[in-house]
């Protein structure tokens, strides 16, 4: 997962950040926030820490597992109908 450096790129609002989810991180799944900007993971310190922006959105995502660029869509329908039930993406 490539983190972009705030300082790298101009931010892109809105900036979300996703709580309460695990990410993938050297094959363990561990509990930690992701910060997102212009469809990028960025990295939050500095933004938070020094610049003190906080996201405009925030997700909890209720310890489910987040995925950036991993998209797992499974189709059961016949005549190009889909049995994929919406309500549970976020």
């Amino acid at each position: 997962m490539r983190v972009v450096d705030t300082g790298e790129q101009g931010l892109v609002r809105p900036i979300t950040k996703f709580w309460n989810c695990l990410v993938l991180k050297d094959h363990d799944l561990v509990d930690e926030e992701l910060w997102i900007s212009g469809g990028k993971i960025i990295n939050p310190e500095h933004l938070f820490y020094n610049e003190k922006i906080l996201p405009d959105r925030v997700v909890d995502c209720g310890g489910a597992i987040a995925s950036p660029g991993f998209i797992d869509i499974q189709l059961n329908g016949n005549d190009n109908k889909s049995s994929l039930n919406t309500s549970t993406v976020i």
